[in-house]
């Protein structure tokens, strides 16, 4: 054999044990999977039907662990703050990632630098609805009829700092509108107030006024994606109105920063599994979520992309946490 062909064979054999550890990475004892949010949300909804998709994957067990409080905050700050071995993972959407950052003053945690993406979930669409009481079947008189209530009427800020809180404020902004916002109590449902009439205006998650409006308790006027649903072909998008606008909710499975590559390239290989599972993708639809293409990388970017875009959007439009 040649010295070259030594060479190549020796380096070929030190890679060998780095490519199997990242391949037969195995938990042996359980995994924690930290959600940000109360049991029965959405975020924890998706999370334990994605731990339960994980832990058959693993073979092993999943612990789900929900963290409540400050919008998410709490939960992705454990996620930061934990030991980087595989054995703490969680779900975490958009909002504490990239919206909160540039609302809180003193994050603790940057969530650039102390998350390791793990892979992207899944995103839900939200839609722009009205109590029947309002007398508008469309966004342009939505539009008009707020502007003539003078201040008399309080549209529906959700959970402050939540993706559905940046609809709402840019919304009004954009129109001028003067409609002051009133945020639901940290877990709880925003819908509530508007089904019964008291904020007659919402964005919220497809999956949690679908049911409403089929009932004819809520009026659909806009959907929150950057084009039609195919879903709901006959909805319009807000971007239709709002030249721009998107606010699409995401979620994704982060571990903390400083994660070895055999726990994290295991964990992104079952979470792209769990993904493609028919059974997943059926039971997300279910939700009104749909399964996210990609792994690392994939959500690496997309973290990038929407803390950039958030940043821009809060400063351009002047969204501060007491609206």
């Amino acid at each position: 054999m040649s010295r070259l062909r030594r060479a190549l064979a020796a380096a070929f054999a030190l890679l060998l044990p780095a490519a199997a550890e990242a391949q037969d990475w195995q938990p042996d004892r359980p995994v924690r999977f930290l959600i940000g949010y109360p049991p029965g949300t959405g975020p924890d909804v998706v999370g334990r039907l994605v731990a339960q998709g994980l832990a058959r994957r693993l073979n092993g067990t999943v612990v789900v662990e929900n963290r409540a409080g400050a919008g998410g905050v709490i939960g992705a700050d454990a996620v930061a703050r934990a030991t980087p071995d595989g054995y703490t993972i969680g779900l975490i959407p958009a909002a504490p990632l990239a919206v909160n950052p540039h609302l809180i003053a003193r994050m603790p945690f940057d969530p650039l630098r102390d998350v390791s993406p793990i892979a992207p979930i899944a995103a839900a669409t939200s839609g722009l609805v009205v109590h029947p009481s309002v007398p508008a079947n469309t966004v342009p008189e939505l539009r008009a009829w707020l502007g003539a209530q003078g201040g008399r009427v309080s549209c529906n800020g959700s959970t402050i700092g939540s993706l559905l809180h940046m609809a709402m404020a840019m919304t009004i902004r954009e129109w001028g509108a003067d409609c002051p916002l009133v945020h639901a109590a940290a877990g709880a449902p925003a819908a509530t107030d508007t089904l019964a009439g008291r904020i007659p205006v919402l964005f919220d998650n497809l999956s949690v006024v679908r049911g409403p409006v089929a009932a004819g308790q809520l009026r659909l006027l806009a959907v929150t994606s950057a084009a039609r649903s195919p879903a709901l072909p006959d909805v319009p998008a807000m971007s239709e109105f709002i030249p721009g606008f998107e606010a699409v909710s995401w979620f994704g499975l982060f571990a903390p920063r400083g994660l070895p590559d055999a726990p994290a390239a295991r964990l992104e290989r079952e979470m792209v599994a769990v993904k493609a599972d028919p059974e997943t993708v059926a039971r997300l639809a279910n939700l009104g979520v749909e399964p996210l293409p990609g792994g690392r990388e994939a959500l690496a970017t997309r973290l990038r992309e929407e803390h950039a875009r958030w940043g821009r959007v809060i400063r351009e439009n002047n969204i501060r946490l007491e609206q």
